[in-house]
């Protein structure tokens, strides 16, 4: 769910935090991706959970992280498939007056729901709680997965100390950029592990939805996620729709070596290069993306991705025809 969430967020905030995903500099996950310990959370962050640091955990007021009983938020976006084809998504969330203790903590319950292409996807029932300094942790979580709409299991819920799962940090009381990352949970039994760190803070962004000022931005990532180079990539159209096609070739470059037959990653690549006036570059990306699929045309990108900007689409159009996509 969380990837998920990062994804939406790079791609069509609704707000002022902007969750992008990253690469892990302070844990890297075994060979064979499962945790090296089932003992003990990696050592990330300078926070430590502690029940008797929350005076009234049930009261969310942190300023990028407010829980409000009764608020609702519905963020529309796209989602790009393993074809690198953009379908519709939307995530539903809403903050209930439910409450639950975990691990000696009195949480506020949060109910989102993932719906692709109109189709419930899965939902989540999500714990946090606000400590006395004004950090919001999360507690803990239980997902259900649902298949064509019904559901099919729950094989990703944990909760704070119960199977040495321990709870990690949603958002800090005061973020600010140049700070260590953070836990953001940790639960070896269901083998989840996510961390962030600040990346920006008073950031002007503009995202296909319209632009907004003041935005804090973070860089969220789950070192054993194998499926992270799709993230990747999303990050990196993501830059290229709001114009940013240095950062999006960033981003491209991190995902391509986690899986070089991704076709999204070559394409969006080669566009952002050629658009920044780098042909040759773009040239290099586009027989990439052109050898793992030689038929590919510049008419196809209409079925590929529901674009709702005409002028997104005509720029990518652009971009990949001079990298040198045929018509």
């Amino acid at each position: 769910m969380r990837t998920m969430r990062g994804v939406l967020a790079a791609m069509t905030v609704a707000g002022v935090v902007v969750a992008y995903a990253g690469p892990s500099a302070a844990y890297r996950a075994t060979p064979n991706n499962r945790l090296e310990s089932r003992a003990s959370a990696p050592n990330v962050g300078r926070e430590v959970f502690d029940p008797s640091l929350f005076a009234a955990p049930t009261l969310v007021t942190n300023q990028w992280t407010p829980l409000v009983p009764g608020t609702k938020m519905v963020f529309d976006g796209q989602v790009v498939d393993e074809t690198g084809t953009a379908l519709p998504h939307q995530v539903v969330f809403i903050v209930t007056d439910l409450t639950k203790e975990i691990d000696g903590v009195p949480s506020v319950v949060v109910w989102d729901r993932d719906f692709q292409n109109g189709v419930l996807q899965e939902e989540e029932l999500a714990f946090e709680a606000q400590d006395a300094a004004g950090n919001v942790w999360n507690m803990g979580e239980y997902p259900e997965e649902h298949q064509d709409g019904k559901f099919s299991g729950a094989p990703s819920a944990w909760l704070s100390g119960q199977a040495n799962a321990q709870a990690g940090l949603l958002m800090r009381a005061d973020p600010q950029p140049g700070t260590e990352s953070y836990l953001q949970g940790y639960a070896p039994e269901v083998e989840f592990l996510d961390e962030a760190q600040v990346s920006k803070l008073g950031e002007h962004v503009c995202p296909p939805v319209g632009c907004y000022d003041g935005a804090l931005v973070t860089d969220e990532w789950s070192p054993l996620d194998p499926l992270s180079h799709y993230m990747d990539a999303a990050i990196a159209f993501a830059h290229f729709l709001a114009g940013r096609y240095d950062e999006a070739v960033a981003w491209a470059e991190v995902a391509l070596p986690k899986h070089g037959g991704y076709q999204g990653t070559h394409r969006v690549l080669a566009a952002s290069h050629a658009l920044a006036g780098r042909l040759d570059a773009a040239r290099v990306a586009m027989a990439g993306m052109r050898a793992l699929n030689p038929k590919m045309r510049i008419a196809d990108l209409s079925t590929l991705i529901p674009w709702r900007r005409p002028d997104d689409a005509r720029r990518y159009a652009e971009g990949l025809r001079l990298a040198g996509l045929p018509d």
